[in-house]
């Protein structure tokens, strides 16, 4: 079970009438739900515009990494990119935590690219060899093991590290997305509370709502602390994932 914090962003609103509270100005928000009567006359409404986010610790990083390849020609560049990205893979499978427990690690294959390499010195260019570039997206759930994996694609032949990700996995992140938008409704409907109390009326029944936002913001990292130095292990400290809701809701009153 995730930690979660929940805490209200930001509060936009507006009272829509038609001239029935006296000096309420009538305005609507054109963000808001359109609301009609059964005989087709708009009907008066409180609108509430609410953003509120969920925090939670990661729990799946995404580290991004390249093997490259060069050769005089293209097929030894293929050759050398495909012995590093074995060799990559390899090392994966030997991944331990802090606790020196084993970690799964998926590999998926993220792009390739191979193009010939140019001497641009002399009047015309001249190919000079060629390149292999291999990508790839290496995920583990073992969020405590991101520097050992950054270390084992970089000693099993990864040349470049393009970076970390702490984020969510697809259940968490279904699961902050519902309580955002219920942290959403509920500071939503505190306020209509409020509105209407100040204009002397009292919220009747919900007439309409919607959802125009819903985003994850994951935990970046494009370095590694003590990464090579002295031979120490990478390692990172990665901060709360943030999933973000903005509701738009249409209160009756009376």
């Amino acid at each position: 079970m995730h930690s979660r914090v929940l805490q209200v962003l930001a509060v936009a609103f507006v009272v829509a009438t038609a001239g029935c509270l006296g000096s309420i100005a009538g305005t609507s928000n054109a963000a808001a739900p359109a609301l009609a009567g059964g005989d087709g006359v708009a009907t008066n409404t409180i609108d509430v515009r609410s953003t509120a986010s969920v925090t939670a610790a990661p729990d799946l990083v995404v580290v991004h990494v390249a093997v490259v390849g060069e050769g005089d020609t293209a097929e030894a560049a293929a050759r050398a990119a495909a012995a590093d990205a074995d060799g990559l893979r390899s090392a994966l499978d030997g991944v331990v935590d802090r606790d020196g427990q084993a970690v799964d690690v998926t590999v998926e294959n993220a792009g390739y690219h191979l193009s010939p390499r140019y001497d641009y010195s002399r009047e015309s260019r001249e190919i000079v060899g060629y390149q292999a570039t291999q990508s790839f997206r290496v995920e583990t759930a073992a969020v405590d093991a991101a520097g050992a994996v950054v270390d084992a694609v970089v000693d099993g032949g990864a040349s470049r590290v393009h970076g970390v990700t702490f984020t969510l996995s697809d259940d968490a992140r279904a699961d902050l997305r519902s309580d955002a938008l219920t942290a959403a409704m509920e500071s939503a409907r505190a306020d209509a509370d409020v509105l209407a109390a100040a204009a002397g009326v009292s919220v009747d029944a919900l007439a309409g709502a919607s959802t125009t936002n819903v985003d994850a913001t994951p935990y970046y990292r494009g370095y590694a602390e003590d990464a090579g130095a002295d031979g120490a292990a990478t390692s990172f400290e990665p901060g709360d994932v943030t999933v973000t809701a903005t509701v738009t809701v249409a209160y009756t009153y009376e």
